[in-house]
């Protein structure tokens, strides 16, 4: 409003890159009632708006040259580049510059010698306009010339490809951030689904929810691909799960990236069998199962040990078969007994899936609820899952699968004299 509804008034278009300012269902319905066209170019696809890319960049590099220790008063030359550039030749010949085919004349630049009377009433209004109106159609011929020169130099390498929904395609990743990327990682990644034309020249495309990227690209960076039928050797569209050693259907790792720690939870990056690093996704360490052999590889090549989950809770009561193990001077009870005030202050193992069995004392007796927790108990060890105190559950049907009771070993053996007494009762002895 400030900068261009003011000189030039309300533009038939708009071309914007696709921040989110300017795909806002705010700012398109606002244009949309203006009656102008929004038109947004796709990433790394300068031929949409090269013309303003090329002067940010002149701008940028002029802002170099002059600019402070601090960079903090670039917005003070401002107006002084945009003065330089808006006086400068432009490449269309004929040394045209902005301000003489906006206004017919050059603006007086600076220690330049004042006009004269003559030179401001030199024209009257009507050879003013003569002239105004022979700069516009140089000005446009031009262009034209200059459009005409590019389209036949550009001609030549572009590919007329149209593309429908349900297509699949290749993908250029050289400028798309993916969950893994090496030096030598593959440039054309897919097939990806061709969800819709949004622009003469641009398709969405259905990317992994792991891809932190737009959906949308240029024709440039896109080529069909041809899936080889099964009759000549060719893959299925997706690889098919496989019956695991539990009798479930799972898919088959072919081998582990990365390891990182989310959220106190171990994750890997997993490269799927049968698919390229466009199908990579982070999954749980806990979630991996029948894969020792990619596991024991990455630990390998890495030489490190990953966090395995801890194993399962005994499936059988204490006195049965792999009892949790009690801590040094305590023993498990092999029943719960009272399960009513009388557990406050008592020793417990607990199960968390997580973490595995945790050390804590029962706190108190929770408030009725509809949860179904009973008691608080405080727990010993600070983990992903334990932050201090937590609602548990200890009924009687979980015992000794979820949660046992501890209790201290009562002493045994000799009971040491101290040195001292020692020395009174050898003293108080007869002697022969």
């Amino acid at each position: 409003m400030s900068s261009v509804f003011r000189d030039v008034g309300l533009p038939d278009t708009l071309v914007s890159d696709r921040d989110t300012r300017f795909t806002s269902e705010f700012w398109t319905a606002l244009h949309a009632a203006l009656g102008t066209s929004l038109i947004f170019g796709s990433p790394y696809h300068h031929n949409t708006n090269s013309r303003t890319e090329r002067v940010n960049a002149v701008i940028a590099d002029v802002l170099r040259c002059f600019v402070d220790g601090r960079q903090a008063d670039w917005p003070s030359l401002i107006p002084l580049v945009e003065f330089a550039i808006n006086d400068s030749a432009s490449a269309l010949g004929h040394g045209y510059t902005a301000f003489y085919a906006d206004r017919g004349q050059h603006p007086r630049r600076p220690f330049m010698a004042p006009r004269t009377i003559s030179d401001d009433h030199g024209q009257s209004g009507g050879g003013l306009a003569q002239h105004m109106s022979l700069v516009t159609g140089e000005v446009r011929g031009l262009m034209l010339e200059s459009q005409l020169a590019r389209k036949a130099r550009l001609d030549p390498h572009r590919r007329d490809v149209q593309f429908k929904p349900g297509d699949e395609v290749l993908l250029d990743t050289t400028h798309t951030p993916l969950p893994s990327r090496d030096k030598l990682s593959p440039r054309w990644m897919g097939p990806f689904r061709v969800l819709a034309k949004t622009a003469p020249n641009t398709y969405r495309l259905d990317l992994p929810p792991s891809w932190r990227a737009f959906s949308e690209f240029n024709v440039e960076r896109l080529r069909r691909y041809l899936r080889r039928p099964p009759a000549l050797g060719g893959d299925d569209e997706e690889p098919a799960p496989v019956q695991g050693l539990d009798g479930q259907l799972e898919h088959e790792v072919e081998a582990i990236l990365k390891f990182s720690m989310r959220a106190g939870r171990p994750h890997v990056l997993v490269r799927w069998t049968g698919l390229d690093a466009s199908g990579d996704t982070w999954e749980p360490l806990e979630n991996l199962t029948n894969c020792e052999d990619a596991i024991r590889a990455f630990e390998q090549a890495r030489g490190l040990v990953l966090p395995r989950a801890p194993p399962p809770p005994p499936s059988h009561a204490c006195g049965g078969v792999a009892p949790p193990l009690p801590p040094a001077g305590y023993s498990v009870d092999p029943s719960p007994g009272d399960l009513g005030a009388t557990l406050v202050g008592r020793r417990i193992l607990y199960w968390w899936p997580s973490d595995g069995w945790q050390l804590g004392t029962v706190a108190r007796i929770c408030a009725p609820s509809a949860s179904g927790f009973t008691h608080v108990v405080a727990y010993t060890r600070q983990t992903s899952a334990l932050r201090g105190t937590a609602d548990t559950l200890l009924d009687a049907a979980s015992y000794g699968q979820r949660w046992v009771l501890l209790s201290p070993l009562a002493p045994t053996g000799v009971k040491r004299v101290p040195r001292r007494n020692r020395e009174l009762v050898s003293e108080a002895l007869p002697r022969d």
